[in-house]
């Protein structure tokens, strides 16, 4: 199947919370939709479980929050579709695999690996980033 990826999806790193919480259009969205209770409880699982991976836990306590973060995202597949169905509004609910977002084919394909391959290692890595105005 071929996908196109749309990179202008990908959001500026502004701040560091950014990286550990769902925007905030989309934080109220979910919070508004009661169908969608499940769908946004997952998401906040995962970002809880890929946020508490830290320098400081065993390897394989990151891994397994690393794998377990990487199923919660893939389970909002589901639990969206199911919330879509019992909203009675839509009959098709969004698939990851449909997103044109780098981000999500990235995370889907990790999953994937982690789940129907050999469990990839995690390493702990210091990333600066630096943010600038900068003229592009």
């Amino acid at each position: 199947m071929r996908r196109t990826f749309d990179f202008s999806l990908l959001p500026s790193v502004e701040y560091q919370g950014m990286l550990i919480q769902l925007d905030k259009e989309t934080d109220k969205i979910l919070q508004e939709i009661a169908q969608l209770q499940e769908t946004y409880d997952r998401a906040r699982a995962a970002l809880m479980f890929f946020f508490q991976a830290n320098e400081k836990s065993d390897t394989w306590r990151n891994d397994a929050r690393l794998r377990a973060g990487l199923n919660e995202l893939y389970s909002m597949q589901d639990s969206a579709a199911r919330g879509f169905r019992s909203s009675g509004k839509a009959k098709l609910s969004p698939k990851l695999s449909e997103s044109k977002n780098p981000l999500v084919h990235v995370m889907y394909i990790l999953r994937h690996i982690n789940v129907h391959t050999t469990p990839l290692p995690s390493t702990v890595e210091q990333i600066e980033v630096v943010s600038c105005n900068c003229p592009t």
